[in-house]
């Protein structure tokens, strides 16, 4: 990272870099575009991991199976386990609340399956949600 440095040092301060900062700045910049390229090759073919689809497919099944009572403006979610209960929701923030409610339920039903192969992270039920609304972003502007 040395070469590099020098580089943008000199870049930084508007100068011109030396012939041997140049010529160390070239002979490490090839090894660096490959270990970038690796890098993004890597984060490209991210796979989504299975607790993480499950939570994303429990919100976006409430969402494709939700009740839009237009003359009480209230959403009908049904229950997790689909035993057709209803949640009634009235306003933006308790959907999200009961959104997140089932994304978090969800990752963790498939963490628990997964047993000792189960994630070093959390459940991102705000991401998650945020980014199945964003679908409807337009009908629940309308609809609160």
């Amino acid at each position: 990272m040395d070469p590099i440095e020098r580089m943008r040092n000199c870049v930084a301060h508007n100068r011109s870099p030396s012939p041997s900062v140049t010529e160390n700045y070239e002979n490490v910049l090839d090894q660096l575009q490959k270990t970038l390229d690796t890098y993004l090759f890597r984060h490209e073919l991210h796979e989504e991991m299975p607790w993480d689809r499950a939570a994303r497919e429990a919100v976006e099944h409430q969402m494709e199976i939700a009740i839009w009572e237009t003359n009480t403006e209230t959403i009908l979610l049904g229950s997790y386990d689909d035993n057709r209960d209803y949640e009634t929701i009235s306003n933006l923030e308790e959907l999200k609340r009961y959104l997140r409610e089932v994304a978090v339920s969800a990752f963790h039903d498939e963490v628990r399956y997964a047993g000792a192969l189960g994630p070093a992270t959390q459940c991102d039920e705000y991401g998650i949600v945020e980014s199945v609304l964003y679908d409807y972003k337009e009908q629940l502007a309308e609809f609160f």
